[in-house]
């Protein structure tokens, strides 16, 4: 038996275990599940806490590749990912990860300037993304050697060169568009940018679905593992049959 992580507020995850054969119950309500037919244990949690929940205590973890990548940069860490589905929130759309701006914003990267602050729930990619464009940044927080007072770090990253990045667990659509300011964000079909009056200053990278496993448990179980990933791997296919397409849905705001 094995124990396996899915996103909390992932239906499609739950689906595709289901659709491999392996239904899940939560009896009532819990977040801790069982699987009858192989007797797995399945706990949903927040998926940014799946990859080092994983290989900290688990098996597998169902989980979305930016949390992965993530995770990698924070912790220094390397994740061993045995499949790749490509579905979100929903199997017939692909997420990406979006710099996004207000519409009357900056339309490009060229017009980010020092003192901008991102808001992010991903500062370690965020972080890498913008030095890939020549952007130099700088992470809010006390244990990062700029101000605590969230104004000062503004007006410090203008005085240094400095874009800024502020790490936001939620709602950042809203909030950059309260603000006026900037945000990277996942963006699945372009209806939290249409509800802001945002738009996407430039796609960082697609968010694939994938499935990662605790090198110990590989060793350990390796064929509950094996039997586990070629299980979803044959729904997956059987998914992909059943609907038109599984690229990105062409009403999604771009």
């Amino acid at each position: 038996m094995i124990k396996i992580l899915v996103p909390a507020k992932m239906g499609t995850t739950l689906e595709h275990l289901k659709r491999s054969g392996r239904h899940v119950s939560f009896p009532n309500g819990t977040d801790f599940g069982t699987i009858e037919s192989t007797g797995d244990t399945v706990v949903r949690l927040r998926s940014y806490d799946i990859p080092v929940e994983t290989i900290a205590r688990c098996d597998v973890g169902l989980c979305g590749s930016d949390c992965v990548q993530e995770q990698s940069l924070e912790h220094e860490l390397q994740f061993q990912t045995i499949a790749t589905f490509k579905y979100g929130r929903e199997f017939n759309t692909l997420p990406s990860l979006d710099l996004i701006a207000p519409n009357d914003g900056p339309k490009s990267i060229e017009d980010i300037k020092p003192g901008n602050v991102i808001l992010t729930e991903h500062p370690n990619i965020t972080r890498d993304f913008l030095e890939s464009c020549g952007l130099p940044s700088a992470r809010y927080g006390k244990n990062h050697g700029n101000p605590s007072d969230p104004k000062k770090f503004e007006e410090w990253c203008i005085e240094n060169g400095l874009v800024g990045i502020r790490i936001v667990h939620g709602k950042i659509g809203a909030l950059v568009s309260i603000e006026k300011g900037l945000g990277v964000m996942v963006n699945e079909t372009g209806t939290t940018l249409r509800e802001n009056g945002l738009h996407v200053v430039s796609r960082i990278y697609p968010i694939e679905t994938v499935l990662i496993v605790n090198p110990e448990s590989l060793r350990t179980k390796e064929p509950e593992i094996e039997s586990l990933r070629k299980d979803l791997e044959s729904a997956y296919i059987a998914i992909c049959k059943e609907r038109e397409s599984t690229s990105v849905s062409p009403e999604r705001l771009s």
